[in-house]
């Protein structure tokens, strides 16, 4: 760890306004309670300041008691109260009124108090103290979120748990489960055995116990679990085993031909066959929010004629999917590629969020790009009015030997404006104009080496990384320069239950 002195308020991510008391500070191990001033009883509430309890008593062995009824003496306490009084409408807003003997926290929301304790928590682990002022913070887009492929690699649910805590302390908000792909189908499932005599599954998946217990964890943490079901694309684990099983009823659920990657879109049965499966896992997810439903790498440029799938076919898929979804009580979501492509007529459901990843697919020889395929701008999206989410692939994607974690491009030249263009390299992105329209930013863990990596060594991988992108999508503007964020960052580790 090298030597230095880092200012004062300087925590991940970046506090927005702090106007500090020069040479005060509040000492934390002073504080023994937590008094809630509301006159009714908020549970949710509740719950996440158990969170809070709990972690400060694993740091300091201190047990702090909450209560709504009024101490008699204030000092040592910390005042929390729901109060919309000095809301200014920004995301997770909150205020920290940091005095000798106790601290105030307010905010509108639940998570906006979450969201401080997590403030608090990191001075109490770096100097046990907290700076006298007045602290007022706020994120710059709605959602600062995670995808983790779990279907090409098996976590453990402990070790899941552990990134939730993680992404807590950072104040990320969203957890995207990427459950399906051609090498694996992770969530215990009933109607693949059921109704088609096939298994699905791949070995070690996550039950429907295991989900609940990590949507209840996130809950408590205010993040939101979003489950993936990719499809028409990346199908060939299903389709491979439907063939097998049977070849003749199935032959024609595929539009590939030298690969089983695709599900022929245009075929009753393939379509039924995702729909009962997206039916059961939305029951398994219920009460969350999203639906991720794919679209990627369809390749429908690339598919032979002789399927006659074009991609307005792909985008009306997509829409059906939606509106099944809709009925569950989610908003669809699903990856740009197919939409609004030359000679379109099929808009997407206005009802969904696109999450915008790639200008275009590619790969690279001697260093050289070959494009294969060119997607809408995000301005196409933008200017008809649709929420975007950015999943920069030049910046916010990591698979092991494919995408290397880009930590200081990130900081230095990332913000959630930044959307991805044909090539890396700030100069090639597709920059826009302002956040009206952008729900928030994904940083996107791929396992694309499935089980053949250690979790414990993606997890140091993409640590740096993503504690570079909840800087800039709380912050943007950052409070450091690079080599000062890094020293911050080596200098702290989460607190783990």
């Amino acid at each position: 760890m090298p030597d230095v002195k880092f200012p004062e308020n300087s925590i991940i991510p970046s506090i927005k306004e702090y106007s500090t008391v020069a040479d005060a500070s509040l000492s934390l191990n002073k504080l023994t309670t937590i008094y809630i001033s509301n006159e009714n009883q908020i549970p949710d509430l509740e719950s996440k300041l158990a969170v809070f309890i709990e972690e400060f008593k694993l740091l300091t062995g201190k047990a702090l008691t909450l209560t709504y009824d009024k101490p008699v003496e204030q000092a040592g306490c910390i005042i929390v109260e729901i109060n919309s009084e000095n809301a200014s409408g920004y995301f997770d807003e909150h205020y920290i009124d940091v005095m000798p003997d106790e601290l105030r926290i307010a905010s509108p929301t639940v998570s906006g108090i979450f969201f401080a304790t997590r403030t608090v928590l990191q001075f109490a682990q770096r100097t046990g103290t907290i700076p006298v002022g007045n602290i007022h913070d706020y994120s710059l887009v709605k959602e600062r979120g995670l995808l983790l492929d779990v279907a090409r690699k098996y976590f453990p649910v402990a070790w899941v748990k552990k990134l939730i805590e993680h992404m807590a302390a950072l104040k990320l908000n969203v957890l995207q489960l990427h459950l399906s792909d051609n090498e694996g189908f992770r969530l215990e499932t009933s109607v693949d055995k059921d109704k088609y005599g096939v298994d699905f599954e791949t070995p070690s998946v996550l039950t429907k116990n295991d989900i609940l217990e990590i949507i209840q964890y996130a809950k408590e943490r205010c993040i939101s679990v979003i489950p993936e079901f990719d499809s028409p694309g990346h199908m060939a684990n299903i389709i491979g085993k439907l063939q097998e099983h049977d070849a003749d009823k199935y032959n024609d659920i595929s539009s590939g031909i030298l690969t089983k990657n695709n599900l022929n879109i245009k075929s009753a049965l393939a379509k039924q066959i995702v729909s009962d499966i997206i039916n059961e896992w939305a029951d398994a997810f219920e009460g969350c929010p999203d639906f991720h439903l794919g679209g990627d790498e369809f390749y429908v440029s690339l598919l032979p004629l002789i399927f006659g799938i074009t991609h307005d076919d792909a985008v009306t898929y997509l829409n059906e999917l939606s509106d099944q979804v809709i009925r569950k009580g989610m908003k669809p979501r699903v990856w740009n590629d197919e939409i609004f492509r030359d000679g379109w007529s099929v808009e997407p459901n206005k009802n969904g969020v696109i999450c915008y990843w790639s200008a275009t697919i590619g790969f690279a020889i001697n260093g050289q790009v070959i494009h294969l395929d060119h997607y809408a701008p995000v301005t196409d999206f933008i200017s008809r009015g649709y929420q975007v989410v950015n999943a920069n692939q030049n910046y916010l994607y990591y698979s092991h030997g494919n995408y290397q974690p880009k930590p200081q491009e990130i900081y230095t030249e990332w913000t959630p404006l930044v959307f991805a263009g044909k090539n890396e390299g700030i100069d090639a992105q597709q920059v826009i104009d302002d956040l009206s329209q952008v729900v928030g930013a994904l940083y996107c863990v791929w396992c694309d080496g499935g089980d053949s990596l250690e979790e414990d060594i993606i997890y140091q991988d993409i640590k740096l990384a993503i504690r570079s992108m909840s800087e800039k999508s709380w912050a943007s503007d950052t409070a450091n320069d690079y080599s000062l964020f890094t020293a911050l960052s080596d200098d702290w580790e989460p607190i783990h239950l």
